[in-house]
């Protein structure tokens, strides 16, 4: 930082080894009811390494163009790469235990991807302390890209049954550009009143085109029926009004937010066209009032809005092996989730919230079973509603002057309504969360670090967990004038955050169990080195909440 000058710049690389094995038990009806004694039995048991390689940086320059105004430049990027090597074995079997057929599937796919985001930002500072003008113009370009190849070999399960072998290969090249623009102004009228308003407009043009070619005596043929062409084109035009306002008391905020969005996708395969527009208003209550020195009581209400992630709308089928895909949905609509909690603290130490929220079409991805083809699929779809309520509390403590720590408990229940392929349904539960960090100064630079996490069973959709739990444990050394620390750390100990799930639904009948390879031993090393007193720069740009909606934006 020099002058009217000031750079700023970070790098991060990231890699992630890990092994994932999932078995699926899946029960298959002739009836077209998951009930009585299954006609056909399917055991299916994937192991998958799936390393990732992430590259994040951010480089930005801000120049003072004089005493009220600044012009700012900023890069963010975000390149990688991941594979999904996956082996799998599917066993077929009727009610008498007889194998009627023995599959073993390879899956090999690399995806890379490349996200930059490009902004401009002017800041200018009226006379008046506090009151300023900012603007903010962003353009996004991401490409994605990846290649599979499925192949899949039929064992001879009786005497006279031949071998056979069915090859699929794909090819993804996904591009989605995003442009923004958004102007921000702040004024404080007075010592007890704030005001914000702003605007932000942004156009997404998404473009995905999916190729599988099918083996066939040699030959690789192009598949008319798993290949799709998809784009997508979406504008949010919004406005938002905010006061904060202090009375001797209490004080309030609120805030309004406008919403304009207009979406259509082009399924160009098959040449159908899927339109919507809508306008939306959010409004928002923060009442804060203080009870005293030590107590504190909030109300907060909001209603907001969440939209699909891009991906989720494609339309593509991905074969984990023949028996099994996962496919996006584009009639999927945006969940709607209203909020209001009320909570009290108590020294800023020990928090006691009660919420309850109810969500509209609320986006979750559920089963389809094909029964006469023992094939099972999973896609998102908008059920009716999902409603929240429960009870947390929060608490910050210092034991003694070496122990202090965080620990949050949480009871709450859902309940899930919604139309399913088989009818309506309501599927709730009761669960409980708990998670504890701790932190023990031992002395001479010394630091230990002990933290446990229980996610009681719960419910997702048509489909119930049980619960599972988790404890990390790490130490760590301040050394060379307590510029630099060594650090040792040992995640899931006990190697026991497993995944276990039951689905009984109309046809569905299926158990699941998806095993983490998330026992691993960490040794890192790092430096502080310039002036660690300089306040570090990380401007947010805007277009944050979307390029967290594209593949390997987040």
């Amino acid at each position: 930082e020099t002058g009217k000058v000031n750079l700023y710049g970070s790098y991060n690389y990231g890699y992630r080894g890990e092994t994932e094995y999932l078995d699926f038990v899946r029960n298959f009806y002739d009836s077209g009811i998951a009930s009585g004694l299954p006609d056909r039995t399917s055991n299916q048991h994937t192991k998958t390494n799936e390393p990732l390689h992430t590259n994040n940086f951010r480089l930005g320059i801000d120049y003072q163009l004089n005493d009220n105004s600044a012009l700012g430049i900023l890069i963010n990027g975000n390149i990688g790469k991941y594979t999904h090597d996956s082996k799998t074995s599917n066993l077929l079997s009727n009610n008498a235990g007889t194998l009627l057929s023995n599959m073993a599937t390879s899956n090999y796919d690399k995806q890379n991807w490349e996200n930059l985001t490009y902004n401009l930002n002017y800041l200018y500072k009226f006379k008046k302390e506090g009151r300023e003008l900012s603007a903010d113009v962003d353009f996004a370009s991401n490409s994605f890209t990846s290649n599979l190849n499925l192949n899949t070999i039929t064992l001879s399960a009786a005497p006279n049954q031949p071998q056979t072998n069915i090859s699929r290969r794909g090819y993804v090249p996904a591009v989605t550009n995003v442009y923004l623009a958004k102007l921000d102004y702040n004024d404080p009228i007075s010592k007890t009143l704030n005001f914000e308003t702003g605007i932000k407009s942004s156009a997404t043009n998404s473009d995905n085109n999916l190729r599988y070619d099918l083996l066939n005596n040699g030959n690789w043929e192009y598949d008319n029926n798993g290949s799709n062409h998809f784009k997508y084109k979406e504008e949010i035009h919004a406005g938002y009004l905010n006061f904060n306002k202090s009375f001797k008391s209490f004080s309030i905020q609120t805030g309004l937010r406008s919403e304009y969005t207009h979406t259509k996708g082009h399924q160009i395969t098959t040449d159908s066209l899927i339109s919507r527009s809508y306008f939306q208003l959010f409004p928002s209550v923060f009442v804060n009032k203080p009870i005293g020195k030590n107590h504190q009581l909030q109300l907060a209400y909001s209603r907001r809005i969440e939209r699909p992630d891009y991906g989720d709308l494609n339309p593509f089928r991905v074969f984990r092996d023949p028996l099994l895909y996962y496919q996006g949905n584009p009639f999927l609509r945006p969940e709607l989730i209203n909020t209001i909690q009320l909570s009290h603290s108590f020294k800023e130490k020990y928090t006691t919230a009660i919420n309850y929220s109810r969500t509209s079409d609320v986006m979750t991805w559920m089963n389809g079973q094909i029964d006469d083809i023992n094939t099972t699929y999973e896609m998102p779809m908008n059920l009716d509603r999902l409603t929240n309520y429960g009870i947390s509390f929060t608490a910050s403590t210092t034991i003694t002057a070496w122990w202090t720590g965080t620990h949050f408990a949480n009871l709450y229940r859902n309940e899930y309504k919604g139309n399913g392929e088989s009818g309506n349904f309501n599927s709730n539960a009761t669960s409980f969360n708990f998670n504890t960090q701790n932190s023990f100064k031992l002395g001479k630079g010394y630091t230990m670090e002990l933290n446990g996490l229980y996610n009681g069973g719960s419910v997702y959709g048509i489909s119930k967990y049980k619960a599972n739990y988790m404890v990390s444990a790490g130490a760590q050394k301040l050394i060379l004038n307590e510029k630099a620390t060594i650090k040792l750390s040992v995640n899931d100990i006990f190697q026991s955050r497993q995944l276990k799930g039951n689905t009984l639904y109309g046809n569905i009948d299926m158990s699941s169990h998806i095993g983490f390879d998330s026992r691993r031993a960490i040794l890192s090393f790092s430096y502080r080195f310039g002036n660690q007193n300089l306040v570090k720069k990380e401007r947010k740009t805007g277009s944050e909440d979307i390029q967290n909606r594209v593949k390997g934006g987040g």
